[in-house]
């Protein structure tokens, strides 16, 4: 288990623990069914994260490790904060992050925040949910859709420029 912490230029510090190398280049988990096509479906959207900051913040060997099919409610929570604290994401994509894959006891406290997870078969999963709802006419579903997809598209952001991280780590560049 690797501990990685960086603190920005604005003061914030922030600590990733990565399942021990278990990066996208390095034993990623195939996706689901489901997964697969939502992610054909939606496609890609480069813009939806601002890595030309993060590049200029020096943020590479922060991510390095971040691997969205394998990371904790807690860990989600903690990137999607600092990335909110840097105006790199909105309020709406960071919650989506906070609450993504937790289970709440009957006061709501997170059950098990360290419980890793893949989130983009968390969030395929809930878009897939209100697709359906959706057609049921449900109001809801049809507005929240956009934000759920840009929360993919953020996810797919983060773990190509971690593969970034990855690569200047290995040629001495991080």
């Amino acid at each position: 288990m690797a501990l990685v912490s960086f603190t920005t230029n604005f003061g914030l510090s922030t600590s990733i623990k990565s399942g021990g190398g278990n990066t996208l280049g390095s034993g990623a988990k195939a996706l689901s069914v489901n997964a697969t096509s939502v992610l054909q479906q939606i496609g890609k959207d480069p813009t939806a994260l601002n890595t030309t900051t993060m590049t200029r913040l020096k943020l590479e060997s922060a991510f390095k490790d971040f691997n969205s099919q394998d990371i904790s409610p807690a860990q989600l929570g903690l990137v999607s904060k600092n990335l909110a604290d840097l105006g790199l994401i909105d309020q709406t994509t960071a919650n989506l992050f906070i609450s993504a894959g937790t289970d709440l006891d009957k006061v709501g406290n997170q059950k098990n925040p360290d419980v890793k997870i893949n989130a983009m078969e968390f969030f395929a999963a809930r878009i897939t949910s209100l697709r359906t709802a959706k057609a049921s006419g449900n109001y809801y579903a049809e507005h929240v859709i956009p934000d759920y997809k840009k929360a993919m598209y953020v996810l797919q952001n983060l773990d190509a420029f971690a593969k970034q991280g990855q690569a200047a780590a290995k040629h001495g560049k991080a």
